[in-house]
């Protein structure tokens, strides 16, 4: 027998956590003492030294003398305080013990096998983000003396960078966030937000408009001719037929994105805690609630096409 066998033979054990690592705790009943040590460095050792004392049946354990003993054997003990080992063990069920520890290996090994595809994607992810903005900066140091306005723009709008503190992910209770990215996000639809202004539309179209902010954001519906736009809750509807407005309408709250579905038709709008539709009869714009409940959106409020859903 190895002195592993014989701790958990002859011994009390507890266990306890701290930070990263699994302790082992035993308390010898006979010595009276107690020991600690990582469970790593007791189920690494090689110490199989014998044990010489003999194996003996017990019946009972004595917790005045604090010992197993066999009552036939030790007559001192048949007025201590004893108690039957098998009326101890009454409430043990070793297969089902045993088999409780199989569903939770499998489920462990489930969930490692998830945090395993998680980091593997963030990493892939990040990393790809990564070579593309040292392309892009490479890109621009090679053509310094022969830029363009597509070399100009997508340096200045694509390299920005989500911050990163290490301190967040090592410490043991931070939550991980697998979203995080590199990059910051930007639209292409930004582009024509940018060049799209009131001014150009009251220059081309002769449009009259009381507010000089900018246009927020643009919706193309190609095969109606039409051109939907909108300036903080006003939204504004266009023929790009006769250049002229058809009708505008106001929501009640602040408007994030609006976005064009896969149908090239749907038209939903991104709200703060709700989302809403935005149709087109006879030339007259009409707003609806789409989704009120369990709504969190926040920028970009970008709603995309999944599986014949919205997601």
């Amino acid at each position: 027998m190895s002195i592993k066998s014989e701790v958990l033979l002859n011994s009390l054990i507890g266990t306890n956590y701290q930070s990263n690592d699994c302790y082992i705790e035993t308390y010898d009943i006979n010595k009276n003492c107690t020991q600690k040590e990582l469970l790593e460095d007791f189920l690494s050792r090689k110490d199989y030294s014998k044990i010489t004392k003999e194996n003996k049946r017990n019946v009972a354990f004595c917790f005045d003398c604090k010992e197993n003993i066999n009552l036939g054997e030790t007559p001192v003990c048949i007025n201590h305080n004893v108690k039957y080992l098998k009326d101890l063990a009454d409430d043990i069920n070793i297969e089902l013990v045993e088999k409780n520890l199989n569903d939770v290996i499998e489920n462990y090994e489930e969930v490692l096998k998830n945090l395993e595809e998680k980091i593997n994607n963030f990493r892939k992810r990040n990393n790809n983000q990564i070579i593309f903005a040292k392309k892009l900066i490479d890109v621009y140091k090679s053509n310094i003396n022969n830029l363009n306005y597509q070399i100009i723009s997508n340096t200045k709008n694509l390299l920005h960078f989500n911050g990163i503190n290490p301190k967040k992910f090592i410490q043991f209770h931070s939550p991980i966030n697998f979203d995080y990215n590199i990059l910051q996000s930007f639209s292409v639809s930004n582009y024509i937000n940018e060049t799209l202004t009131i001014e150009k539309i009251q220059k081309n179209l002769e449009i009259k408009f009381k507010s000089k902010k900018l246009i927020d954001c643009v919706v193309l519906l190609e095969k109606k001719n039409k051109l939907i736009f909108n300036i903080e809750k006003n939204i504004y509807l266009l023929s790009t037929k006769n250049y002229k407005l058809e009708d505008q309408v106001t929501t009640d709250h602040s408007i994030i994105l609006m976005n064009l579905m896969d149908d090239k038709e749907t038209i939903l709008i991104s709200h703060a805690k709700y989302i809403e539709k935005l149709s087109i009869e006879n030339n007259k714009l009409f707003l609806e609630n789409f989704l009120v409940k369990n709504v969190y959106m926040d920028k970009p409020g970008i709603i995309i096409n999944y599986d014949n859903d919205y997601a």
